[in-house]
C-alpha cells in the first residue's frame, strides 16, 4: 500500500510542473511547427511508397497530439479525396495497423470501440468497462454515448444493462 501511495505522490508531483500549459491532456503536446497539409502529404508518400514506410508512418503519428491527428485526417481527405484511416487500414497489418488506426481516433471514439469490444461475443470484460466508465467525467461519458450510438447504431446504456443480465 505504501508503494502505491508513493507512486501516486510522484505522479501528482510530476503533473504539478505542467500547470503552465493545461490546454492539452496526455504526454504529447502540440507541435508548434505543425502543418496538417505537410503531414498529410508525408503520410501519402509513406503509404504509397514501395514496401510502405511503416516506421515513418508511426513515427509521424506518435509525434502529433490527438487534435493534430484529427487535422491530418481532415487535410488528407481534402487533398486526396479519401480517408486516411482507410488507406492505412489497407497498407498496414497486424498490431501496427491496430495502433495506427487507434491513433487516428478521438478519445471518445477509442473508448466507444473498447467498450463495444469488451461486450462483444461470449462474456464481458468487466475490467475494461470499469476502467473507462469510472475514470471519465460526465461530459466525456456523454460524448462516448453519442459516439457509440453513431458508430454502432446501438445504445450504450442498453448494451451495458443487457450484459448484466
Amino acid at each position: 500500500m505504501t508503494l502505491l501511495k508513493d507512486l501516486f505522490r510522484r505522479v501528482v508531483d510530476l503533473g504539478s510542473d505542467d500547470e503552465e500549459d493545461a490546454s492539452f491532456h496526455g504526454t504529447v503536446g502540440p507541435d508548434p511547427l505543425f502543418l496538417a497539409s505537410e503531414d498529410a502529404s508525408f503520410l501519402d508518400r509513406a503509404i504509397t511508397a514501395e514496401g510502405v514506410e511503416e516506421g515513418a508512418i508511426l513515427a509521424r503519428l506518435v509525434k502529433r497530439n490527438c487534435e493534430q491527428r484529427q487535422q491530418i485526417k481532415e487535410a488528407f481527405q481534402q487533398a486526396y479525396g479519401k480517408a486516411l484511416d482507410a488507406d492505412l487500414g489497407t497498407a498496414l497489418s497486424g498490431d501496427l495497423k491496430d495502433l495506427a488506426l487507434a491513433l487516428l481516433k478521438t478519445p471518445a471514439q477509442y473508448d466507444a470501440q473498447m467498450l463495444r469490444e469488451a461486450m462483444k461475443g461470449f462474456g464481458t470484460n468487466e475490467d475494461v468497462l470499469i476502467e473507462i466508465l469510472v475514470s471519465r467525467s460526465n461530459a466525456e461519458i456523454a460524448e462516448i454515448k453519442k459516439v457509440y450510438q453513431e458508430e454502432y447504431q446501438r445504445d450504450l446504456e442498453e448494451d451495458i444493462d443487457s450484459e448484466n443480465r
